[in-house]
């Protein structure tokens, strides 16, 4: 038996057949404030007010596109540890994953510079 062989019989990895219910109720509350942002900017919303008297105020669409950015960094950390741990890692994988967080951070910077920019930094 050699090498290559051992590597064509490893286990791939496969989803659970049940979750953990952690896990699925972490999900829906990581999509709540994806739903907040899309109904206060359906309404027409231009601010939350999270406090008496609108203490702390906050553009739904910057909120929008800064959760997003951050869920964004939270699964390209996710496909880092994937990739360092599998035998078969790919660098190309993690040097796509940089690009594309790095590319949404300077969507995000452009975002706060010119509200005209929003509709790039969501896309």
């Amino acid at each position: 038996m050699s090498a290559s062989d051992s590597v064509q019989n490893e286990p791939e990895y496969e989803a659970p057949r049940r979750l953990n219910p952690a896990f699925i109720a972490l999900g829906y509350f990581g999509l709540m404030p994806f739903l907040l942002a899309l109904v206060a900017i359906s309404f027409g919303k231009n601010k939350f007010g999270f406090l008496p008297d609108d203490f702390v105020v906050v553009d739904p669409q910057i909120f929008f596109v800064t959760y997003s950015i951050v869920i964004l960094s939270f699964l390209a950390g996710t496909l880092w540890q994937q990739q360092f741990f599998s035998p078969h890692g790919c660098t190309q994988n993690l040097v796509v994953s940089n690009a594309v967080v790095v590319t949404a951070w300077l969507a995000l910077v452009a975002a706060l510079a010119s509200k005209a920019w929003i509709q790039a930094a969501v896309t």
